[in-house]
């Protein structure tokens, strides 16, 4: 596999394009295992904690080890963390934890 290529399955199985649309997500960045990006404004979880980012890594054992992070400026604080996410629980994870549909 090409060094993009996991990036582009994450992305895939988050909704593509799809996705990218009902989510405001930009500043995509993939890396050999993951996928990172920041999400829109307006993102909550069910605690009513700010959510600004999002990783996903594929792990040795084919499944997702999945962060949502508040970011600003050089100050990262996790705020979910998430192991053992399979592809078809990524998308329902992703709306309990923003609030965001990923889908019509």
């Amino acid at each position: 596999m090409t060094d993009m290529m996991v990036a582009k399955i994450i992305l895939e199985q988050l909704g593509g394009r799809k996705f990218i649309a009902m989510t405001g997500a930009t500043n995509l960045c993939g890396g050999a295992d993951s996928l990172s990006l920041k999400i829109g404004k307006g993102a909550k979880t069910p605690a009513g904690a700010n959510v600004s980012h999002m990783r996903v890594k594929l792990t040795p054992a084919d499944d997702y080890e999945v962060e949502f992070l508040w970011i600003r400026g050089t100050r990262v604080v996790t705020i979910s963390k998430h192991e053992g996410v399979y592809a078809e629980d990524l998308q329902p994870l992703f709306t309990e934890q923003t609030g965001f549909d990923t889908h019509l």
